[in-house]
C-alpha cells in the first residue's frame, strides 16, 4: 500500500491539478485505498490494465456500479497521478 506521505501529495494533487474540495480529494483518496486492497495499481497500469484487474476480483464484483465506477475513476486518477 501507499505511504502516508503519498496519499497527502495525491490528495493535494487531486485539489491543484483536478480543482476538487478537499472533501471531495479525500474521497478519491478513500476510493483508491479500496482499489488498492483489491488490486496493485501503478503509474505504468494503464486505464484498461485496471479495469481488468477489478473486473477478476470477487470484492469489486460484487459492489453496486456506482461503487464500481467511483474505484474505476479513482484508480485512473491515482495511475494518472504516479505517472506524472
Amino acid at each position: 500500500m501507499a505511504s502516508t506521505t503519498c496519499m497527502k501529495d495525491f490528495h493535494n494533487w487531486l485539489q491543484t491539478e483536478h480543482q476538487l474540495a478537499r472533501r471531495s480529494a479525500r474521497d478519491v483518496v478513500s476510493r483508491v485505498r479500496r482499489g488498492m486492497k483489491m488490486i496493485k495499481i501503478t503509474a505504468k497500469s494503464s486505464r484498461e490494465k485496471i479495469a481488468f484487474d477489478l473486473s477478476q476480483c470477487d470484492e469489486f464484483q460484487k459492489a453496486s456500479i456506482f461503487v464500481k465506477s467511483q474505484i474505476k475513476r479513482a484508480a485512473h486518477l491515482y495511475s494518472d497521478y504516479l505517472g506524472r
